[in-house]
């Protein structure tokens, strides 16, 4: 059977033209808070690379600090101008969170790319020290083996490994059934 501990890494590098095609530099990293801040963000990319979004800082997302979050100051007495009634109250700037338009950018290609990366079934082996490498004897799916979704496989880390019984996992190949195949697939709202 397999390990419901695994910890499969699948390294993957994106680059982004910085002149039109000519120069290239590796897209950032992110972290976990980047991701969730990102998938708060709503509407069209800018095409701005300097484009920055505003977005309100979430306690959930936001890393552990030892300090105490300092309170902001006071504001100053309203002095009873008619004019400014109507307007909305803005958070302070300490409440808000810049994410460059590059940030999301990366964002949006690790989303598609979680969707919709595939390979065949043995195409890439889980070694004993669980890294993932090339399968150097695999030679291609046969024409009946093509046609066939269960011999295609998401090329990420398992997201459904661990929640399949003991029962299903005994006749997976630890080597060959680390990731998710596409019969498990339900696409959102079905």
């Amino acid at each position: 059977g397999l390990s419901a501990k695994m910890s499969v890494h699948i390294e993957k590098q994106f680059f982004v033209s910085v002149d039109g095609g000519l120069q290239w530099e590796l897209m950032p990293s992110l972290g976990h808070d980047e991701r969730g801040y990102c998938a708060k963000i709503d509407g069209m990319l800018t095409d701005q690379r300097s484009f920055e979004y505003t977005v309100l800082k979430d306690a959930a997302l936001e890393p552990a600090e030892d300090e105490e979050e300092v309170a902001p100051p006071p504001r100053a007495e309203d002095d009873g101008d008619a004019d400014d009634a109507g307007d909305e109250e803005k958070p302070p700037k300490s409440r808000l969170r810049k994410i460059g338009e590059l940030t999301r950018v990366a964002f949006l290609i690790e989303c598609i790319d979680r969707e919709t990366a595939v390979v065949p079934r043995g195409s890439y082996v889980l070694t004993a020290t669980e890294t993932v490498e090339k399968n150097m004897t695999f030679e291609g799916l046969s024409r009946e083996q093509a046609g066939s979704l269960r011999n295609y496989m998401h090329f990420r880390r398992s997201e459904t490994l661990d929640a399949k019984s003991l029962l299903d996992q005994e006749h997976l190949s630890k080597s060959l059934d680390f990731l998710d195949s596409l019969v498990e697939d339900v696409p959102p709202g079905c």
